[in-house]
C-alpha cells in the first residue's frame, strides 16, 4: 500500500513537469506580444504629455529590452530556479525541526502513513495472520481500542493527503507559471503575472511550515510508544494520549501551513517584476522631465548672459 502513494504522487508530478514543459512554448510569444503593446502603449503616452523625441523613444525601448531579457531569463531557468526554491525551504524546515526526518523523505509521503502505522501499532498489528487475529479479537473486545485505531489511522491518512495535495499544488503553479508570468511586463495584464508570483510564493511558505511541523512532530510519536508491562497492552491513559497527539498533529498541519501560505500570498502581490519596471520608468520619465527643465532653463538664461 505505501509504494502506491509514492508512486501515484510521482505519476501527477511527472504529468506537471510534462504539461509545464509543453506550456513553456507560448512564453516567447505571450512575452514578445506583451512587450510591443506595452511599448506602443507607454510610449504614445509619454509623446502625447510631454512630447518625446527619437532619444526617449530610444531609451524606453532599450529600457523594455532589458526588462524582457530579465523576464526572459528568468523564465528559461524557471523549473531549475523552483526545484531548488523547493529543496531550500525543505532544508531550512528540517534544519528548525531538529532532524529526524530527510528532505528525500519529504518528495515521498508515504513515510507519514507509515509512522502512523507504527504509532498505532502497539493497539493493533496486522503485519502476519497471527498478529491480525490478535488484533482483530483485542479491537472487536475493545472498542475504545478500535476507536483510538481508526483516530489514528485517519489523521495520519488525513497528512498524508495533505502533504500530497501540497507536493502537487507547488508543482502545478511551476506547470502554468511560463504562460502567466509574462504577462507582467504590460501594466495592464500585470495582475496575471502578480497571481502566478503569489501562488509560488505562497506554496513555497506553505512547504516551509509543512516540512517544520512534520520534521519536528512525527518523531516525537516515538516516545509515546511505551506500553505497559511486556504484554504489549497500553491504559487507557496512554491510548488518548496517542489519539489526541494524532488529532492535534492533524489539525497543525492542515491549519497552519493552509494559513501561512494564504497571509505569503497575498504579501508577495506587492512586489513583482511589474512594479520593478514600473519603478524604473518612473525613474527614466523623471530624468526625462529633469532634461527637459535644464533645456529650458539654458534657453531662459543664456539671452541674458547675451545682453550682459
Amino acid at each position: 500500500m505505501l509504494p502506491i502513494i509514492d508512486d501515484m504522487t510521482a505519476a501527477f508530478l511527472a504529468a506537471l513537469q510534462t504539461g509545464g514543459q509543453g506550456l513553456a512554448v507560448f512564453m516567447l510569444p505571450i512575452l514578445g506580444v506583451c512587450a510591443v503593446i506595452a511599448y506602443y502603449r507607454e510610449y504614445s503616452t509619454t509623446v502625447m504629455s510631454s512630447g518625446a523625441g527619437m532619444g526617449d523613444a530610444l531609451a524606453h525601448a532599450l529600457l523594455l529590452v532589458f526588462a524582457t531579457g530579465c523576464y526572459l531569463f528568468l523564465l528559461t531557468h524557471l523549473f531549475t530556479l523552483a526545484q531548488a526554491a523547493l529543496d531550500t525551504v525543505f532544508a531550512w524546515g528540517l534544519q528548525g525541526a531538529g532532524g529526524g526526518v530527510t528532505s528525500a523523505q519529504l518528495r515521498t509521503p508515504s513515510f507519514i502513513l507509515d509512522a502512523g502505522l507504527k504509532v498505532a501499532q502497539p493497539i493493533a498489528d496486522f503485519d502476519t495472520w497471527f498478529r491480525a487475529a490478535q488484533s482483530t479479537i483485542r479491537l472487536a473486545a475493545h472498542p475504545g481500542d478500535l476507536l483510538a485505531y481508526w483516530v489514528i489511522m485517519l489523521s495520519f491518512i488525513a497528512i498524508t493527503a495533505h502533504h500530497m495535495m501540497m507536493l502537487i499544488e507547488y508543482h502545478l503553479a511551476v506547470a502554468v507559471a511560463p504562460v502567466l508570468i509574462p504577462w507582467g511586463i504590460w501594466r495592464m495584464s500585470a495582475g496575471i503575472a502578480e497571481f502566478s508570483l503569489g501562488w509560488l510564493t505562497g506554496g513555497l511558505i506553505r512547504a516551509l511550515v509543512s516540512s517544520a511541523l512534520i520534521g519536528i512532530a512525527t518523531p516525537l510519536f516515538a516516545l509515546l510508544q511505551q506500553p505497559v508491562g511486556g504484554g504489549g497492552f497500553f491504559t487507557f491513559t496512554q491510548t488518548f494520549v496517542l489519539m489526541g497527539g494524532s488529532l492535534i498533529y492533524l489539525v497543525l498541519c492542515w491549519v497552519i501551513p493552509a494559513q501561512a501560505a494564504r497571509l505569503a500570498g497575498h504579501a508577495s502581490l506587492g512586489l513583482t517584476g511589474s512594479t520593478l519596471f514600473q519603478a524604473a520608468s518612473s525613474t527614466a520619465r523623471f530624468g526625462v522631465a529633469l532634461t527637459g527643465v535644464g533645456r529650458s532653463a539654458s534657453r531662459v538664461i543664456s539671452p541674458m548672459l547675451r545682453r550682459r
